[in-house]
């Protein structure tokens, strides 16, 4: 079912948070990071920061709709997108890190769903206008990312001293940075809007899809679980709260 505005987008979020509370299921680490992230894009949009806010509210609601979709798709044994099948599929397992799985959620949701979800909001004539909105989205994020890390911090105690541990994982988050992933969104929504409703734009989608399930293998890489073992063995294991704490 799609929701049609942003306080829908959080009731949804709210439910789904509930339910891995209950579970439990990792799938709701990024859904309740998620779930910030909306309530900080809301704000912006009552406190004035973006340029056109009934824009950002439909691209937000866009946006969100694709990760609900895929969630709901997931829960019924439906097919959904690769990338979200990968970071569903890892979220079943113990071994990855909390870091791992949210980057897992973040590369399906980003560097797939924002770039559709932007090209299906405007034109080709009309894109660029988005464009500045778009990167107040990356303001809006890295205010609260020192946050974020403060929580991962406290919930995975040898984050701080990762890359002494396996120093390649350290690089690999580097490379997901969040400006990146973004640019690179942008960069697909240039080209999808570009491509006529059809045929076309989904063979152009599901190799998106394909990128990104491509750099899924670099973010969770099964070998890499032993050298991550004291990493590992000491994050926090109760779910629930983990929830709990990420969705602060």
């Amino acid at each position: 079912m799609n929701v049609s505005t942003i306080a829908e987008v959080i009731d949804q979020l709210d439910e789904i948070v509930t339910s891995c509370r209950q579970r439990p299921s990792r799938n709701g680490f990024f859904a309740a990071l998620y779930r910030g992230v909306t309530k900080r894009v809301a704000d912006g949009i009552a406190w004035g920061r973006f340029q056109d806010g009934a824009r950002m509210e439909l691209l937000d609601v866009v946006f969100a709709n694709r990760y609900l979709h895929a969630y709901e798709q997931r829960m019924l044994g439906a097919w959904t997108s690769r990338a979200w099948t990968r970071a569903f599929d890892v979220a079943e397992l113990h071994q990855p890190l909390i870091i791992q799985q949210l980057l897992l959620g973040m590369n399906a949701h980003i560097n797939l769903d924002l770039g559709v979800a932007a090209a299906e909001i405007t034109t080709p004539e009309t894109i660029h206008g988005l464009r500045s909105d778009f990167d107040m989205i990356n303001v809006l994020l890295s205010e609260m990312l020192d946050e974020v890390q403060h929580r991962l911090s406290a919930l995975s105690p040898l984050m701080s001293i990762v890359d002494a541990i396996a120093g390649r994982f350290d690089e690999t988050i580097g490379n997901f940075s969040m400006q990146r992933a973004r640019d690179a969104a942008w960069t697909n929504a240039l080209t999808l809007v570009e491509i006529p409703q059809g045929p076309a734009r989904w063979d152009a989608i599901h190799r998106i899809d394909d990128a990104a399930v491509v750099l899924s293998h670099v973010l969770y890489d099964p070998r890499m679980d032993l050298v991550l073992a004291p990493a590992s063995a000491v994050e926090q294991k109760d779910i629930a709260h983990c929830i709990d704490v990420l969705g602060a």
